[in-house]
């Protein structure tokens, strides 16, 4: 196991950016979800307003928070859906004069009921299954990717032996002490969210009902992609394979962002059959299912350390990061890495991570001028201090501006998105607007000194 080691030196504008190895942020360990500037236990959170979402948020995000709750509910007509905080039980409402359908858009689900999303999908001739490592990776293409270097596994702080220091809120969220989630919370986990019928346009141009599962939307990022192709300030945009799912919290879960992140990646990992893909015959599992999997990852020796510094996260609601992620994947020989960014004097880190995201997508088209750019790469794990989302796209303007395309875990897809699963052609008055739920760009990112991904 290793992780990569990148510098990144000035760009075009003559700044100057370096990544740093994963042992640097935040005093020797791995960031995970919750992870903040403090150093104890004070940090202030509290219960989000909205009564379906059950999140306890730091004070500090409420605001963009409460920002993409709003997102949520925003339609293809830019009216927004009204929010009742209170009510736990409304159903997505229906736009029923948009465009013809081509087919259905299609759910999966954490529950055995649910069917299975194997399906036999074209290998990408670009794709990068051939590279030996990040630096083979993203070496070739951008000349301020250079001196790309394997290290060895992060050394920890060595005091108790080298194991791992045990974490608290700061880290772990506001349940960093707690010995078992509460039961009705592990039986809903366990029940997976229920079926609905939503209604949305068939082939014939007429309504029909269809079973969804409210917390899975597919097929998202090809109508993500009709809308960039739609915004005349996008110059060129990259997404990942098709194939990913949105998969966002179920109603009053709370904080389970990194396990849902990794049901992101695995929706990738199925669909695409790529290496690993027969370690998930069925279902994709659920939270509980992927706890047992990492701690099977630290018995084995995987990133280990984790366990010290967590407590260990069997039926807990700790958060979990990057190397909870990595050790599940590489202990089921699916391969990965992991790469940090920090900032320093010299630059900033979301300068390095825009420049190392861009160089992966590149790598994986060939090379021409088309606005849209459509590869068969995989999403990426992506972590920063507070908050980890799935990075599915990359995004330049014409202006100059890049940001990143990313589902974030925390919020379902907008209603306009949803209700256009299927369309082969959209009309939309404002596409930045509903575009601005997957965009993060440098005002959203430079707030924060350190970042990592995982390929």
């Amino acid at each position: 196991m290793h992780y990569d080691h990148i510098h990144v030196h000035g760009d075009a504008k003559g700044q100057s950016n370096q990544t740093s190895t994963l042992p640097a942020l935040i005093g020797g360990s791995h960031l995970r979800a919750a992870d903040v500037s403090s150093e104890d236990d004070n940090d202030e959170y509290a219960n989000c307003p909205n009564g379906s979402c059950g999140e306890v948020i730091l004070l500090s995000e409420m605001s963009s928070h409460m920002d993409m709750h709003m997102a949520e509910n925003l339609t293809f007509q830019g009216e927004d859906v009204a929010i009742n905080p209170k009510d736990t039980s409304s159903q997505p409402s229906v736009t029923t004069n948009g465009p013809k359908r081509s087919h259905s858009g299609s759910s999966y689900s954490d529950g055995s009921r649910h069917h299975d999303r194997r399906r036999n999908v074209p290998k990408s001739p670009y794709g990068f299954k051939g590279f030996k490592s990040i630096k083979e990776m993203l070496g070739g293409l951008s000349p301020s990717l250079e001196n790309g270097k394997q290290v060895a596994e992060p050394r920890r702080k060595q005091s108790d032996g080298g194991k791992g220091v045990r974490l608290g809120r700061s880290q772990l969220g506001p349940h960093a002490h707690e010995k078992q989630m509460p039961a009705w919370l592990r039986k809903k986990i366990e029940d997976g969210e229920p079926l609905v019928y939503q209604a949305r346009i068939g082939v014939n141009g007429k309504t029909e009902r269809h079973k969804v599962t409210p917390n899975e939307t597919t097929e998202s990022i090809l109508v993500i992609s009709q809308l960039c192709q739609l915004d005349p300030d996008t110059e060129q945009v990259y997404f990942c394979h098709p194939a990913v799912a949105h998969i966002s919290k179920m109603q009053r879960e709370g904080g389970f962002c990194g396990y849902r992140n990794i049901q992101m990646m695995v929706s990738y990992i199925q669909a695409a059959q790529s290496p690993g893909y027969e370690q998930f015959p069925g279902p994709i599992p659920n939270i509980l299912t992927l706890q047992d999997l990492i701690e099977d990852a630290w018995d084995k020796g995987i990133n280990v350390s984790g366990r010290a510094e967590t407590g260990g996260i069997k039926g807990t609601r700790k958060y979990i990061g990057t190397p909870e992620a990595q050790a599940m994947l590489l202990s089921l020989d699916i391969p990965c890495n992991a790469l940090a960014f920090q900032s320093s004097p010299e630059g900033s880190a979301y300068e390095g991570l825009f420049d190392a995201v861009e160089t992966y997508f590149q790598r994986g088209c060939a090379a021409n001028d088309k606005k849209i750019q459509k590869t068969w790469m995989p999403p990426l794990y992506f972590q920063h201090p507070g908050h980890s989302l799935t990075i599915i796209g990359f995004e330049r303007k014409k202006s100059g501006a890049r940001n990143l395309l990313v589902f974030d875990p925390s919020f379902k897809a907008p209603q306009g998105v949803r209700d256009n699963i299927g369309a082969t052609s959209i009309q939309v008055r404002n596409p930045a607007k509903l575009l601005g739920a997957y965009r993060k760009g440098a005002g959203y990112l430079r707030k924060y000194k350190q970042f990592e991904i995982l390929m």
